[in-house]
C-alpha cells in the first residue's frame, strides 16, 4: 500500500512516497525545499512545487508538524472517567500554554498505565486549533486531503528501536535545529530545541559536534533541575554528523547510546528521511502502535471498565438459562450495575476532592524567613529594577541586552547578542550566562531559549529568553 508523508516545520517541508508491504516499506520519493515561513501563501506555494516536481497522483498525506507551540505533557491524576479527564487536560493546557480559555484546542490523551492508591499516568498531545488552521488551508488549497495530523516529536518516538530502553531520549537535526526529546515509551516527557549553524561544511561539522556536546548535557542538567529523570539511552538520529569515535563527546554521560539505523529500503538518489517520517512509516506498516491524529478535536483514549461488559454477559447467562425467572434477576442485575457504577463515579469523585484538599493544606505550610520576604514582595509589586540589577550581574562584558519585555501573565521576555573572539566561546559565555539566570531567586526559566547565529557574523549570536516571576 502507497503512503504520503508531509513533514512540515519552520523552514523545511519534505514530501515522502513510501510502499509498504506487510513489514517491506521502500521509500520511492523523498523531496525536501526550504521554506521561510509557515504562512498559508508560503505553505501553499511550496505544496505545489514539490506536486509538480514529483508528478505522482495521490489525493491525502499523513501530516507531521514542527510547530514550537504544541504541548506534550505527561501527568498522575486519580482514576477519572473520559469527560473528567478531558476537562483537566483542558484547564493544563490552557494554563501551561497562556492560552485564553476559548481557544478551541486539538489534541489527544491516552493511558500510561495504572499507579497505587487509584491513580492513573496520561500522556497528552495538544495544538491550539488556530495554529493548525492555516496550514490545513494551504494543503487543501492544493486539492489533498489530510488523513491525519500528529506533532512531530510524538512521530519521532515511533523510531525508537524496541531493544532501547523504555525512558531514553532522542537527538535529532533538521532545518538548522536540533532536538532533544526524553521519551517515557511512546510518550514526550520533555522536548527542547536549540538553533544550529545554517550550513554544513566539514568544518561546521566540528563546529555542530561541540555545540551539541555542549548544548546536550546542559539539557540533562536542566532536566534534572526541573525533577525529570535522567534517560536510560540516547538515540541519535542518522542526520547528527560525525563518526562513532565522536558520539562520546555528544551522550558521555550515557551508557547505552546508540545511533538510528533504517527500518526500510531507499530508492537510488533520494534522500534519507528524518526520524519523524521513519516513525510514522513505521506505524503504519507495522504494529508498534497507531497513529494519534488530532483531527478529531480533544479526544480521551481509556481502558473500558470490565463491568458493563461482565455484566451483560451474566444477564445473558441467566435469562437464557431461566426464562422469565432469568428476565427478572437480569433486571435486578442491571440495576444492580447502574448503582454500583454510580457509586464508583462517586468515590472518584471524593478521592480527587480529597487530594485537592490535601494539596491545598500542603500548601499551607509554614513559609520560611526567605520565602515570606519574596512573597510579600511579590504580592505588591514585581521588583523591575531588582530584576534589572540582577540581570546585569548575571551578564559578563560578551553578553548585551537589547530588550527586556513584560506582559500580564508574568512573562519577562529577555533579547540580546553574545559576543565573542570565535563561535564557541560565544556560546561558552551564553552558557554561563544562563546559568547565572537561573540562580536569581525570584524568576524561573521555561528552558526554551532561542539562539542563533547573528547574520553575517560567525563570532556573535542572538538570543531570546523566557523568564516567569516566581511565586513561592
Amino acid at each position: 500500500m502507497r503512503h504520503v508523508v508531509m513533514e512540515i516545520e519552520e523552514g523545511s517541508l519534505t514530501l515522502t512516497i513510501a510502499d509498504c508491504e506487510k513489514r517491506d516499506t521502500r521509500v520511492e520519493v523523498c523531496k525536501r525545499i526550504a521554506i521561510k515561513d509557515l504562512s498559508r501563501v508560503v505553505l501553499s506555494s511550496a505544496i505545489k512545487t514539490v506536486i509538480s516536481e514529483i508528478r505522482e497522483d495521490f489525493a491525502g498525506v499523513h501530516v507531521v508538524l514542527g510547530e514550537r507551540r504544541f504541548q506534550h505533557f505527561v501527568a498522575e491524576v486519580p482514576r477519572l472517567g473520559p469527560e473528567e479527564v478531558r476537562a483537566f487536560v483542558l484547564r493544563e493546557a490552557h494554563r501551561m500554554g497562556s492560552l485564553p480559555t476559548d481557544v478551541e484546542l486539538l489534541g489527544h490523551c491516552w493511558h500510561l498505565g495504572k499507579l497505587p492508591a487509584r491513580r492513573q499516568r496520561l500522556a497528552t498531545i495538544c495544538l491550539a486549533q488556530n495554529a493548525w488552521q492555516p496550514i490545513e488551508r494551504a494543503i487543501q488549497e492544493n486539492g489533498l486531503q489530510v488523513l491525519s495530523l500528529t506533532s512531530m516529536e510524538d512521530a519521532i518516538t515511533a523510531a525508537i528501536p524496541p531493544h532501547i530502553p523504555q525512558h531514553t531520549a532522542v537527538l535529532e537535526i533538521s532545518a538548522n535545529k536540533a532536538r532533544f526529546i526524553l521519551c517515557d515509551g511512546s510518550a514526550v516527557m520533555q522536548a527542547r530545541r536549540f538553533m544550529l549553524p545554517a550550513s554544513h561544511d566539514d568544518d561546521d561539522d566540528t563546529m555542530l559536534a561541540a555545540q551539541l556536546a555542549m548544548e546536550v548535557p546542559r539539557t540533562l542538567d536542566y532536566l534534572e533541575e526541573i525533577g525529570c529523570r535522567p534517560p536510560e539511552g540516547l538515540l541519535i538520529s542518522h542526520r547528527v554528523p560525525g563518526d562513532e569515535d565522536s558520539l562520546p563527546l555528544i551522550g558521555e554521560t550515557q551508557s547505552c547510546m546508540v545511533r538510528y539505523e533504517p527500518e526500510f529500503s531507499i530508492a537510488e538518489e533520494q534522500a534519507m528521511p528524518g526520524l519523524a517520517t521513519a516513525g510514522v512509516l513505521t506505524r503504519l506498516a507495522t504494529s508498534r502502535g497507531p497513529i494519534r491524529s488530532l483531527l478529531g478535536g480533544l479526544t480521551v483514549s481509556l481502558p473500558r471498565s470490565p463491568w458493563p461488559i461482565a455484566a451483560a454477559l451474566l444477564a445473558i447467562a441467566v435469562g437464557a438459562s431461566g426464562g422469565a425467572f432469568g428476565l427478572i434477576e437480569s433486571k435486578i442485575l442491571s440495576d444492580s450495575t447502574a448503582t454500583l457504577e454510580t457509586t464508583r463515579v462517586e468515590v472518584q469523585q471524593l478521592e480527587t476532592a480529597i487530594a485537592q484538599r490535601e494539596n491545598a493544606a500542603s500548601s499551607d505550610q509554614p513559609l520560611s524567613l526567605e520565602q515570606s520576604r519574596l512573597l510579600g514582595v511579590l504580592n505588591t509589586r514585581r521588583p523591575v529594577s531588582l530584576l534589572l540589577s540582577s540581570l546585569s550581574d548575571a551578564a559578563s562584558e560578551n553578553v548585551a541586552f537589547e530588550k527586556v519585555g513584560f506582559d500580564t501573565s508574568d512573562r519577562v521576555t529577555l533579547t540580546g547578542r553574545v559576543s565573542a573572539g570565535n563561535r564557541l566561546d560565544a556560546l561558552m559565555a551564553f552558557t554561563r550566562f544562563i546559568k547565572n539566570v537561573r540562580e536569581i531567586p525570584f524568576l524561573e526559566s521555561d528552558g526554551r531559549e532561542d539562539i542563533r547565529d547573528a547574520t553575517g557574523s560567525t563570532r556573535e549570536l542572538l538570543f531570546k529568553i523566557n523568564l516567569f516571576w516566581r511565586v513561592p
